[in-house]
């Protein structure tokens, strides 16, 4: 599970990925929540709005639920 977190590590901590994992596609995928949208006419999230669901996210599990185009 990746939890978005970081840290600062020295050069000598770094280690290869293994190989088998360099077979996988990317584990991250692009998505949104589902009839959300920005308040009033704006067509872009705020600065506040976007650190706010970043706080309450955080350390968070999240589920995808995939919703099919016809």
């Amino acid at each position: 599970m990746d939890y978005g977190s970081s840290e600062t590590i020295q050069f000598s901590e770094l280690r290869c990925l293994r190989k088998d994992f360099s077979h996988y596609p990317a584990f991250s995928i692009l998505c949104h929540l589902a009839e959300v949208v920005p308040a009033g006419d704006q067509s872009t999230w705020s600065r506040t709005a976007c650190e706010f669901m970043m706080e309450e996210t955080q350390q968070q599990k999240l589920f995808i639920k995939k919703k099919v185009h016809q």
